[in-house]
């Protein structure tokens, strides 16, 4: 088995955490003030995808690295990462639920609500964070 790239895979959660922390200072800001303004508005959403293709791509990494297996979908991925012991089943499965919502943002002819966005910010972006300490942890 090909080991797991640890420093490629450190920097990734860096960058993840770094995001994090730029997503948790605009939900300070209040729902209003968030939706006042457009730009932050869509330049949430784009941070919101790039979050969690960079956590697919750490999980493909592990993954593939680890069991020899390419996940067919991006809720696999993490399903997996489940099987191998290194998130909860639940906490997989709610991965696997924002990486779908993340791909609908991605196409630009679907409408997504606004406070839909602001919400999982609020309410979901610590599951991102749970996902960089387990990741961690097993890396070691």
């Amino acid at each position: 088995m090909t080991e797991i790239d640890k420093d490629l895979v450190t920097r990734r959660l860096a960058e993840i955490k770094r995001w994090v922390y730029d997503i948790r200072a605009i939900v300070e800001q209040g729902l209003d003030k968030f939706l006042s303004d457009p730009y932050v508005v869509d330049a949430v959403k784009y941070r919101l995808i790039v979050i969690m293709e960079a956590c697919i791509s750490v999980c493909s990494h592990i993954i593939t690295r680890t069991t020899r297996t390419v996940p067919r979908t991006c809720a696999d991925c993490f399903a997996l990462l489940s099987q191998q012991g290194i998130l909860s089943k639940e906490l997989a499965e709610r991965l696997g639920e924002m990486a779908k919502f993340t791909s609908t943002l991605a196409h630009i002819n679907r409408k997504v609500d606004d406070k839909k966005v602001y919400q999982i910010m609020r309410d979901d972006i610590g599951d991102i964070e749970m996902f960089v300490q387990r990741v961690s942890e097993y890396i070691g």
